[in-house]
């Protein structure tokens, strides 16, 4: 499964967009996306970085501690040039992005073993 994490429906579009017919679930809020990897787990993981309820740094952080084989990638239009090792996302993302290259890229994730 795939896990969208975005403070902006439009961005969540976007999101289900990319990821066509996978597996996924889409979370507008932090707590709910990490309630959600307590019951069903991820195997990659999609957030934003400027969110107002949580930043995407310290969701990663959780998140690690919730599904640490996980493969988080940061979607970001000022992704932080710096990281602390417990918030570091595996990719960097940039905002805008082509929907059909972010696919591939979790179509590619999903096959690896």
């Amino acid at each position: 499964m795939v896990l969208f994490l975005d403070d902006l429906d439009v961005n969540l579009d976007l999101f289900k967009a990319a990821a066509g017919n996978l597996p996924h679930r889409r979370h507008l809020n932090p707590s709910s996306a990490l309630d959600c990897l307590k019951t069903r787990s991820a195997r990659v993981i999609v957030t934003d970085q400027a969110m107002p309820f949580m930043l995407g740094t310290e969701f990663i952080a959780r998140a690690r501690r919730i599904c640490p084989n996980a493969h988080i990638i940061m979607v970001s239009s000022d992704p932080p040039t710096q990281f602390e090792p417990e918030s570091q996302p595996d990719e960097v993302i940039t905002k805008p992005f082509d929907t059909l290259t972010l696919r591939r890229r979790l179509n590619s994730l999903l096959r690896a073993p």
